[in-house]
């Protein structure tokens, strides 16, 4: 009945989710190249993940009145907050500090293609077929052609700096991608994903506050505000 449904509309919803996750997740990279303009890198992704994650929270465990998770799911929750949110969010924010906009879009592209080389290399799993290499070249091909003109700068400290923090950063995310497909919980994937933000946030707090890398949040501009809403 539902492919009859989905069949006779013409439109295929996993296709339509897809592409508006390319989307917004796209813009993501150019907001939150202006947001660091107003207000520090690891300051602004703390606040964006503490907003994003008290609304999942409260709406699991106000209005859903889920439970809170037991210590064995939150020993999970804070691998995957670590892996996703401080390093791969943390540090991929930090890194557009020091590179231009599009190296660091095109730096996150390669993120499928890392989880495939992973999974081939470590787990022995073949995933995919030709179609499949062919398909991720294309993409990374067509990432490279849409950013090619802001991906070259002269070789410095700071791009260096910048490039091992995004490098990184989506190395992490390929991991944690790969830990959550092999350790799966017994919580709604979003109620999790609130504590993950929430103790990411935190965790990046801290971090910045250790590197000064932090300001009154009375001195935030109504610009740098603006795009932590979109990004939150």
């Amino acid at each position: 009945m539902q492919h009859q449904t989905e069949k006779s509309s013409g439109i295929n919803p996993g296709y339509f989710a897809l592409f508006i996750t390319s989307t917004f997740w796209g813009t993501t990279w150019v907001v939150s190249k202006f947001a660091i303009q107003h207000v520090p890198a690891l300051q602004m992704s703390s606040i964006r993940q503490a907003i994003a994650g008290s609304a999942f929270l409260i709406f699991f465990l106000l209005v859903k009145k889920q439970p809170i998770p037991t210590l064995k799911d939150f020993k999970w929750l804070f691998v995957m907050s670590l892996l996703m949110m401080f390093f791969a969010n943390g540090l991929s924010t930090w890194g557009l500090k020091f590179i231009p906009t599009g190296l660091g879009s095109l730096i996150g592209a390669l993120y499928p293609m890392c989880v495939w080389l992973i999974e081939r290399i470590f787990y022995k799993k073949k995933i995919g077929n030709a179609i499949t290499i062919v398909g991720l070249i294309l993409g990374l091909m067509g990432v490279g052609f849409v950013f090619y003109h802001n991906m070259f700068a002269a070789v410095t400290g700071s791009l260096i700096f910048g490039l091992t923090l995004s490098l990184t950063a989506m190395m992490c995310w390929s991991w944690g991608t790969i830990f959550l497909s092999k350790h799966k919980l017994n919580i709604n994937p979003y109620h999790g994903m609130g504590w993950q933000m929430i103790m990411g946030s935190i965790m990046l707090f801290l971090f910045a506050t250790a590197t000064d890398e932090r300001i009154p949040l009375k001195e935030i501009s109504v610009h740098g505000w603006t795009a932590i809403a979109y990004l939150s």
